[in-house]
């Protein structure tokens, strides 16, 4: 299986551990760009571009877990030993993934709104956002799937238009769509990956969220904190970045006290 370099962006300094954010399908590192900075207090937080997605290669998974693995290896090549693990969406089943495949180096585990856990899902933002390139159709997409009140910023949908000039990665998110999200559904289970998790961990989603349901929240162990925003659709990284990073943070403090 081909292995991938991926990119990273880091912002902060500091000798915390560090944190590491996953976006969401079709995102990318910058998807990430009001939360880092407030994680990034005497810490340094690396927001990763997922295979075929942002500026990292188009190299198409075979499956979930070649997928997985592909950030695994980028993540051992680039030196991670111990981190945070943060994860949105399909970035959110790749950290419950992640978390037992890099057991002892995840100190702790945030997923916000994470695909994996039932099978639910809005197929046709799946199908069709992907490919929209003209800026009207994907600010309609997107505020389908944000909070009923929320407002997206201006020129957000005219900077994801800018960044699908690349007609093969866009073939590739699409492939990586019908994979995971064939017919409408979520062909994606991460239940037993998250039934392991050991670390202090937390799911966070918002209440308005009409890509994936918050009831999927409610299959997850009990050893697994829950945590609702009222209001927020599917994008809380966007909608809600001070509330969340203040949750991320939160359950980081949990993890470092009981280490010390």
């Amino acid at each position: 299986m081909a292995r991938a370099k991926l990119n990273f962006l880091e912002a902060g300094e500091g000798d915390g551990t560090p944190v590491l954010l996953v976006h969401g399908y079709t995102g990318d590192s910058q998807s990430w760009r009001l939360v880092a900075p407030l994680l990034a207090q005497g810490r340094k937080v690396y927001s990763i571009d997922l295979p075929c997605h942002g500026t990292s290669p188009v190299i198409a998974p075979t499956s979930f877990s070649h997928f997985v693995e592909m950030v695994a290896d980028a993540l051992a090549a680039e030196g991670f030993e111990r981190f945070h693990l943060v994860g949105h969406s399909l970035g959110g089943a790749v950290a419950f993934a992640l978390s037992e495949h890099m057991a002892g180096k995840v100190q702790s585990l945030t997923a916000v709104a994470p695909a994996g856990l039932d099978r639910e899902v809005d197929g046709a933002f799946i199908d069709e956002y992907v490919t929209a390139t003209d800026p009207a159709v994907i600010k309609a997409w997107l505020q389908r799937i944000v909070g009923r009140s929320f407002q997206l910023p201006d020129g957000l949908a005219e900077l994801i238009a800018e960044k699908r000039d690349d007609p093969e990665r866009i073939q590739a998110q699409l492939a990586i769509g019908r994979m995971f999200f064939p017919a409408s559904v979520q062909d994606i289970d991460v239940s037993e990956h998250m039934n392991k998790v050991s670390v202090p961990s937390k799911i966070i989603w918002g209440k308005h969220d009409s890509l994936i349901p918050w009831q999927h929240a409610l299959n997850a162990p009990p050893q697994i904190g829950l945590h609702f925003l009222p209001e927020v659709g599917h994008m809380p990284p966007l909608e809600a970045p001070q509330a969340l990073s203040d949750l991320i943070s939160e359950i980081i403090a949990t993890a470092e006290a009981h280490q010390a």
